[in-house]
């Protein structure tokens, strides 16, 4: 566990260096870049309001490293369809539900954790079916954590993922 936060805290490192500290990550979905294993996060402005720019930017990390393999700035290769999720959308970023500080640092570490265990068992050829719930798990409680205006964001950027898993990812 200690060695994936220290992962994050790395790729949060790149990330601002490349875009600013007031950029946020989005939870991981693992993937694959040809036959590595990979950690596609897209990106986002920071901000306390509600209603801010779509994600900006798509990032892959190798699974093993934490070493920032790609970079894609939706300027000018987006993951998403445009016509669908223009540039210039402002999404409402509220959370469902209230959740005291507390509440809301039980429910990252949670996550945190459940992840630890996905990240090694994400497209395993010989995974059982318990571990493609187990993914599953993971990906529907981060939809569940997350403002639900980012959910086609995490179904296309892990549309590999979510088919592995048994889930469709419905774009």
């Amino acid at each position: 566990m200690t060695e994936y936060k220290e992962a994050v805290l790395g790729i949060k490192q790149q990330v601002s260096a490349l875009c600013g500290d007031n950029t946020s990550l989005s939870y991981p979905i693992p993937g694959r870049m040809g036959e590595l294993a990979v950690e596609w996060h897209f990106l986002y402005k920071q901000t306390m309001k509600p209603r801010r720019p779509r994600p900006f930017a798509l990032v892959a990390t190798e699974l093993a490293s934490g070493r920032l393999l790609l970079y894609r700035d939706c300027r000018l290769s987006d993951f998403m369809d445009t016509a669908a999720h223009p540039l210039n959308a402002l999404l409402d970023y509220t959370l469902a539900g209230t959740l005291s500080p507390q509440q809301y640092r039980q429910r990252q570490e949670k996550l945190l954790e459940l992840y630890g265990r996905v990240r090694q068992l994400a497209f395993l050829d010989q995974a059982s079916l318990e571990d493609r719930e187990l993914v599953g798990q993971y990906l529907r409680e981060v939809e569940q954590a997350s403002p639900a205006a980012l959910t086609p964001y995490y179904r296309r950027m892990g549309a590999d993922c979510y088919r592995w898993a048994g889930l469709t990812p419905a774009l």
